[in-house]
């Protein structure tokens, strides 16, 4: 299917997915990612970080328009998840720029006494630690769908801490080293996918549970 789909053809993905068919979904953001992920390379330099941008973005705008029944945009739907994994990416560019040495503000007013906004902080602290635990429950749920070869390789690598080619592939039973480079960039683009599938409906059931 194109990337270049409408609101209705989207919204059909969706209702596919939850009735037990989510391989169009997982074709969708598959090629999705295939074909805009140099524009988040090209801020990230890391393919692994351009997937778990691209990861987060799935999941926000699955909580957002899918979970929160909010109307989907009037934009093309791939472009504004690309535009979301884009806002999240460059949010923590400059996050990342601000100097170690600057005292945050609410910081500064609690140690004054005053007002603080500081419970807020550390709120959203514990929604980022949340979102780290569903991110990894994810994948370990994305790893357990994949096939066979691709379910080996994670597993040796997490279980072995095994990540070199010519460590590999006469464990994995294939002909050499080569074999295991292509097998792991096939199963990495498959797993992106997959575990951004995981993350969006571990969102919507927990926004079930909680009655929203």
């Amino acid at each position: 299917m194109s990337v270049n789909i409408t609101n209705e053809q989207f919204t059909d993905l969706i209702e596919k997915a939850r009735n037990g068919q989510p391989k169009p979904l997982n074709d969708f953001l598959r090629d999705l990612y295939a074909k805009g992920k140099y524009s988040l390379l090209q801020l990230t330099g890391s393919e692994t970080e351009a997937g778990e941008y691209f990861s987060l973005a799935v999941a926000k705008f699955w909580e957002k328009f899918v979970v929160g029944g909010a109307p989907l945009p009037e934009t093309n739907v791939g472009g504004y998840i690309y535009k979301m994994a884009k806002f999240a990416c460059l949010d923590r560019k400059r996050t990342d720029s601000k100097q170690i040495g600057n005292i945050p503000m609410e910081t500064v007013i609690a140690q004054a006494g005053g007002p603080t906004e500081v419970p807020k902080i550390e709120q959203e602290h514990r929604k980022e630690d949340q979102w780290e635990s569903w991110r990894q429950e994810a994948m370990r749920k994305a790893i357990a769908k994949m096939g066979d070869k691709c379910r080996q390789l994670f597993q040796i690598i997490l279980d072995k801490g095994l990540e070199k080619p010519r460590e590999l592939f006469a464990i994995l039973g294939l002909k050499d080293a080569r074999a295991v480079t292509v097998l792991r960039y096939e199963c990495m683009k498959q797993l992106k996918v997959k575990a951004a599938v995981e993350l969006a409906v571990m969102v919507e059931g927990q926004k079930g549970r909680k009655g929203y």
